[in-house]
């Protein structure tokens, strides 16, 4: 662990905590569900602050006032570290006892929807950034902030960012309660659909029931699960395989030609989309083989939020977020994987080494009541900033 120098001590107390406080507060008490409220009215707030703070700053529409927003700060044409999180939030749901968009502090806790998922990190990453411009250090290197659209859905945001923007190192701000996440898992959502011949209930026996057929689809996907298990990656788990949506039928009395269900494929670090893919057809082919009035196809892909990701845990970004946390927290945080899927991907596909290090309790995400603790708010600001600064500042 590298000991935080009198310079750098400096620039950390100029980061001060009421103002991460209150930064996040206003982001929770901007609505931003998904499918619900567009992100515009927090990507507007963002936009503002950043400008303010002396940031060059780009908003692009990604969608109808859904926009994305990347400030940038310091010299062009040395090494980018980019910072990524997320505006949008899930909806609030039931069994909350506080406003969920009130951004309430109880028991040194904010509470809110967005919390921790994601507005918690990205107020944190924001303040960073704040803080390591407004404190004038020379740069030898651009910071870029990147508050993105759309990754509770299918990564509109980080999608579209990566197919233009570069850089050399990448943080992703997601609930991690300080750990450093080097990998994650992946989502492949194929829409199945079986064909068969439609006919009246009172002779089954002359037409082929699409339901019917769907049902040993789902059964041979359920033993395919348990295959799946077997395949384990040490930070993320197991593979795994699920039906989660069924539709078919169009009247009481008559046998439905076609059924479609909605599989979900979870992909650990070293599985690819093609191969998933591939292993599908097989399967279909060898259930066809058994009943050749069984067919089943892939209609289409349901968008995700992407594949796996993995960075190398001897990686410059893995060690220099380490150390840095170490530095601040006291302690080395340990290396982690995620279970589900997050922006990483897209970073890591464009060629940026990323890890995803955030404040927040990952099981706080998407729960009533949702809550972040004060202290490792502030703390993974700190943090943020004394990566910035020791990648970024001259020396």
């Amino acid at each position: 662990m590298a000991a935080v120098t009198a310079f750098e001590q400096q620039i950390l107390d100029g980061l001060k905590r009421e103002h991460v406080v209150s930064l996040l507060q206003d982001l929770i008490q901007i609505p931003s569900v998904i499918h619900v409220d567009p992100e515009q009215a927090v990507a507007d707030t963002i936009a503002q602050y950043l400008g303010e703070r002396g940031f060059s700053v780009e908003v692009d529409p990604v969608l109808p006032a859904r926009p994305n927003v990347v400030g940038t700060y310091g010299r062009s044409g040395g090494r980018r570290l980019l910072f990524n999180a997320h505006m949008d939030v899930v909806p609030p749901g039931n069994g909350w006892t506080v406003d969920p968009v009130a951004g309430v502090i109880q028991y040194d806790k904010v509470f809110g929807r967005g919390a921790v998922d994601d507005k918690g990190p990205l107020a944190a990453m924001l303040a960073a950034a704040a803080a390591l411009a407004l404190s004038g250090v020379p740069l030898t290197g651009e910071m870029v902030m990147c508050a993105v659209v759309d990754e509770e859905n299918c990564s509109q945001g980080s999608r579209r960012l990566m197919q233009h923007l570069r850089g050399d190192m990448g943080i992703v701000g997601e609930p991690t309660s300080g750990s450093v996440v080097i990998a994650h898992k992946g989502s492949l959502r194929p829409l199945l659909k079986t064909t068969g011949r439609v006919g009246h209930t009172s002779r089954p026996e002359a037409a082929i029931n699409a339901i019917s057929k769907m049902a040993r689809v789902v059964e041979a996907i359920d033993a395919f699960h348990l295959e799946l298990r077997k395949r384990t990656h040490s930070l993320t788990g197991g593979a795994s395989a699920a039906i989660s949506r069924i539709q078919g039928g169009v009247g009481d009395n008559v046998i439905p030609d076609t059924c479609t269900a909605l599989l979900d494929r979870r992909l650990i670090p070293g599985e690819t989309e093609a191969d998933a893919l591939a292993e599908l057809e097989a399967l279909f082919a060898r259930l066809h083989a058994q009943d050749p009035d069984l067919r089943v196809s892939i209609e289409r892909l349901v968008p995700t939020t992407g594949g796996p990701a993995q960075v190398d845990a001897d990686s410059e970004v893995v060690r220099l977020v380490r150390d840095c946390a170490e530095s601040v927290l006291g302690r080395a945080p340990e290396l982690t994987g995620l279970g589900g899927a997050c922006d990483m991907v897209h970073l890591v596909n464009a060629g940026v080494p990323t890890v995803v290090f955030g404040p927040g309790d990952e099981h706080q995400a998407h729960q009533p009541d949702e809550h972040i603790e004060i202290e490792q708010l502030y703390q993974c600001a700190r943090v943020y900033l004394l990566v910035a600064l020791r990648y970024l500042a001259a020396s």
